[in-house]
């Protein structure tokens, strides 16, 4: 396989895997955000279940001061928290909690702040199953029941009382009496109870539900974390394996290359790569042989024109000394009997010859003289 398609596998392979890494941890942050919505809807139900009893509780407060006082400001407070769970009035933003007693104690002032909503709608509003919020409505149901009994109490402390068609039409002395008994009898503390049944009833479940949701998404988060941890081994053994590979295809020859370099380098031209591949480097490896046989060859003929040249240059020598040795020997084996016969001619042309006689030698003498010079001009 060629290093670049290896390169691009393992490139497409590390983004494979990082896209599922990063798609893991999208649905893992997801699930944490399910869970911290589940959490939260936990605590908001059971908040809301905690207003609609804490509502029933201010109520049952309010109605046995006014039937233990009179004061009708107690009247107006249990009038209040009626409009303000029935949607009548507006709901503070610090409503709940003892937001009452804070008021009762005077470090509140009572005004329109806030929205007017009814509790059933907010109820609504949280996603409630079916049965959840049929309980929820039963437990606000009840406490409408009680809310009539409590009506009795406080109508009885200003005389008023109910005629045969349950209307407060009768009027009388104030009844503190009666009005003390109903709201510390056993009848009332029997419908608090059936009111404060399906509250109860509702946290477990909104808890069950809402818990199991929870320990799903839990499970999940594991798994995806695991599914997380796992793909992040993947990676790391797929660079590891990338490194090796790398090393092993790239760097390994590389450095077998450099030396072969080096050695070309310091003269040694019969250096030569061992790479049996069919890759890059193999290529690459085939070229640096055959540049290295194409170095060895021009330096091969290179020593071969130098040998020639110096053959030729001792051939020259040798054919130079030839040719000294020739014209040595031509000047000595010729000219010495010329100089000889001009010798012999000019000596004898001084003895007493006669006239025919000395032309000859004259001529002799001549003839040799312009041999002689013949000779010097060819050697």
């Amino acid at each position: 396989m060629k290093i670049r398609t290896s390169i691009l596998a393992g490139v497409i392979v590390l983004l494979l895997l990082t896209g599922a890494l990063g798609a893991l941890s999208f649905l893992a942050a997801q699930a944490e955000r399910e869970r911290a919505r589940s959490a939260d809807q936990l605590m908001s139900s059971l908040k809301l279940a905690g207003q609609l009893r804490q509502s029933s509780d201010d109520l049952t407060r309010m109605a046995r001061m006014y039937a233990a006082t009179g004061d009708a400001k107690y009247r107006g407070h249990f009038m209040r928290i009626l409009a303000v769970r029935n949607g009548d009035q507006p709901r503070p933003p610090d409503y709940g909690g003892i937001f009452w007693d804070r008021v009762l104690s005077g470090a509140r002032e009572l005004d329109d702040e806030g929205e007017p909503v009814a509790l059933r709608v907010l109820m609504r509003r949280m996603g409630f199953t079916e049965a959840e919020f049929a309980l929820l409505k039963k437990a606000e149901d009840n406490s409408n029941d009680l809310v009539d009994l409590e009506e009795i109490a406080m109508h009885a402390v200003v005389g008023r009382f109910a005629d045969d068609d349950g209307k407060f039409t009768r009027d009388g002395p104030p009844d503190f009496d009666l009005a003390r008994s109903i709201m510390f009898g056993s009848r009332y503390h029997a419908a608090k109870e059936i009111i404060m049944e399906p509250i109860d009833s509702f946290n477990r479940q909104i808890e069950e539900r809402l818990r199991a949701e929870m320990n799903r998404l839990h499970l999940r988060s594991l798994k995806l974390a695991n599914l997380q941890v796992l793909l992040a081994v993947l990676t790391g053994a797929t660079m590891l394996a990338g490194l090796f590979q790398l090393r092993a295809r790239v760097l390994a020859p590389l450095a077998r290359l450099t030396r072969n370099a080096n050695a070309l380098r310091c003269r040694n031209y019969s250096a030569r790569l061992d790479i049996r591949r069919q890759d890059e480097m193999g290529e690459l490896g085939q070229t640096f042989n055959e540049m290295a046989e194409a170095i060895d060859e021009d330096i091969g003929n290179r020593d071969r024109a130098a040998a020639e040249l110096r053959e030729a240059r001792d051939a020259a020598k040798q054919a130079n000394r030839a040719k000294s040795e020739f014209l040595a020997n031509m000047s000595h084996e010729i000219r010495t009997p010329m100089n000889g016969i001009m010798g012999m001619s000019e000596l004898l042309m001084r003895t007493k010859l006669t006239r025919q006689q000395g032309e000859f030698t004259q001529t002799v003498y001549h003839c040799a003289e312009t041999l002689l010079r013949l000779l010097n001009d060819i050697l």
